[in-house]
This record gives C-alpha cells, structure tokens and sequence, in this order.
C-alpha cells in the first residue's frame, strides 16, 4: 500500500502541498526535511519529490523524477442511486479500488435521499482521493451528480436485475453499470432501462445489497 503518496494538481518543477496532504504529511506520516515521497497529479503522472521545507501553511517538494503511465484504453462507469451515507461512501471508495473510472450519482424513486449538499461531495471526493492514492492508482475517477436517471444511459448499459439468467461479465468497450437503491428499481425505472437498451444483468445468485452488487460488478468489468 503506497502510504507515503500524495495528491497535486500539477507537477512542476516544485510541488506545494496544503490543507489535507499538508496534515498528513506532518502529522500521520511525519516526513522529514529531505526524505522522498510520491506525488500523483491524478492524471497518470506520479512524481518521485523531495521535501525541502515546511512553512505554516504549506510544504515545498522539488520534483526528482517523474513517470507517466498510459490511460486505460476504456472506461468503467458506476452511476448509482443515491444510497444512505455509510453504504454509498462504501461502495465509492471499494469501486474506485477495483477500477471505477466514472460515478454518476442519481436520485432514484426509491432513494431515501433526493439531494446531496456541497460538503457531503466533497467527503465523496475526498474518499475518492483517498481510495486512488491507498491501492495504487494514477488516474483520479470523476465524480458527477445528475438530476435524472436518463441521464446516466448511454453506451453500453448494464443493471442489476435479479430476474436476468445473463452472467456479468467483462467487457472489451466503455460500459456503464446502474445500479438501483437499496429498496431497487421502480417498475417505471426498469422499463426505462430496458427502452433505452439497457441490458439486466446477474452478478451472484444470491440478493446481494446494493452497496456490495456495485464492488462486485465493477470488479467483474
């Protein structure tokens, strides 16, 4: 797991690090004046620095070296009806480990929560943050909020459909994988999928929960 790792939005010559990196760095990792870290930009660069100091506010790092690793040729889009807070922020965070490269976030029929306020995304964004720098990852997944269900259909869309007898499996193609609240689709819902050529989908024969249904059907794309 790369614990020494942060996040920059540029790569530069010199790095600064503020706020959240700044804290951790400090205080959890506790890195000293000239000891290297990593540094990712979230768009595949990752960035061997070295801390020069710390001021009150920020830390300065020169960059040693700096490799690029090339973008997934496809992606792997999770839109998911907005879950209650514990088991959404659970299924972003393990879909971002197993290789989610969107999330689209929708207030489904059934959803207990229509809404999500500006400091609860930006807690999504930052488990996202998190969850790409712990298992390893270059590229940052993208987090979008949309009003309606519709608009997270197009491409190649898959759903969860405990009466599909078709197994989930990889696809060599952009995808996206919607999957319904906990208490599932509304029948006005599936029959949207189905009109917009969606296709059901079975991940396990057992009923699994809406949180888990999304780990493991973006670790099965």
């Amino acid at each position: 797991m790369p614990q020494n790792r942060y996040y920059a939005p540029s790569l530069h010559n010199t790095v600064v690090l503020k706020d959240d990196e700044l804290h951790y760095m400090r205080s959890v990792m506790r890195l000293r004046v000239g000891e290297t870290c990593e540094v990712i930009d979230g768009n595949g660069s990752l960035a061997t620095c070295e801390l020069v100091k710390f001021a009150d506010k920020e830390a300065l790092l020169k960059v040693v070296e700096v490799v690029k690793e090339e973008k997934e040729p496809h992606t792997i889009t999770l839109a998911i009806a907005i879950l209650k807070p514990s088991h959404l922020e659970y299924a972003i965070e393990k879909c971002c480990e197993v290789g989610a490269t969107n999330f689209l976030l929708f207030p489904a029929r059934r959803s207990e929560k229509k809404g999500l306020s500006e400091q609860y995304l930006k807690r999504l964004h930052t488990i996202i943050l998190s969850a790409t720098k712990q298992c390893g990852r270059l590229y940052l997944p993208k987090l979008e909020v949309k009003e309606k269900l519709h608009q997270c259909l197009e491409g190649l869309v898959l759903f969860g459909d405990l009466e599909a007898t078709t197994p989930l499996t990889k696809q060599h193609q952009n995808v996206t994988l919607v999957i319904g609240p906990e208490a599932g689709f509304s029948p006005e819902e599936r029959a949207l999928l189905l009109e917009k050529g969606a296709k059901g989908v079975r991940f396990h024969r057992n009923t699994l929960r809406a949180e888990t249904a999304a780990v493991v059907g973006i670790a099965s794309l």
